[in-house]
């Protein structure tokens, strides 16, 4: 069978463009209608992640106020434990002194007596200076045998032993003597 097209050729060209412009035309739209849809969903997000960041920030800003009040926390707590290691340090270093006199005169001969002591602190006890008479020189080898008999005293050295005619014609012998004492030892 034979077709036979009895529509004019500028008929079904103008038909063809109408189609053209109405598919172009859809296509168009349905574009537009994605941007649209694509434009309000990015908008939602924005709005989303926006509420996200305040209730963030919010948080962000509690959370500040409770580090700043540990923060001010841990300087009261420093604070106080410097206290707390002034007191310490105190009530251990307050008995020294009578402490090491007692131990001292007790290993001090009876034949020696002191004319001046001077002492200088240190961070484990303290050196001591000694200026001292004697009517024996073996009381001052007795003496410095004792002190280095006892743990808490070291570096003991003797200088300047002089002797000097005494009342009664009896001879002293003056001698000065360096040594350190830890009062912390365990």
């Amino acid at each position: 069978m034979i077709k036979i097209n009895l529509v004019p050729q500028e008929a079904l060209e103008k038909a063809a463009k109408q189609r053209v412009i109405i598919l172009v035309g859809l296509g168009i739209g349905i574009f537009v209608s994605l941007c649209i849809v694509f434009l309000f969903y990015r908008i939602g997000i924005e709005k989303s992640l926006t509420s996200e960041l305040n209730t963030a920030q919010q948080e962000l800003n509690k959370y500040k106020t409770v580090v700043d009040e540990v923060n001010r926390l841990k300087g009261i707590t420093a604070q106080l434990e410097a206290r707390k290691s002034t007191i310490e340090n105190l009530m251990k270093g307050r008995l020294v002194y009578p402490k090491f006199m007692e131990e001292f005169m007790s290993i001090l001969p009876p034949p020696i007596w002191l004319n001046s002591m001077n002492t200088t602190t240190s961070p484990d006890g303290f050196f001591v200076n000694i200026s001292c008479i004697s009517y024996d020189t073996l009381a001052i080898a007795d003496f410095i045998t004792n002190l280095q008999s006892v743990p808490k005293f070291g570096n003991i050295e003797i200088s300047g032993i002089a002797t000097a005619p005494g009342s009664k014609g009896i001879d002293t012998f003056s001698f000065t003597m360096t040594f350190s004492y830890k009062a912390l030892q365990p």
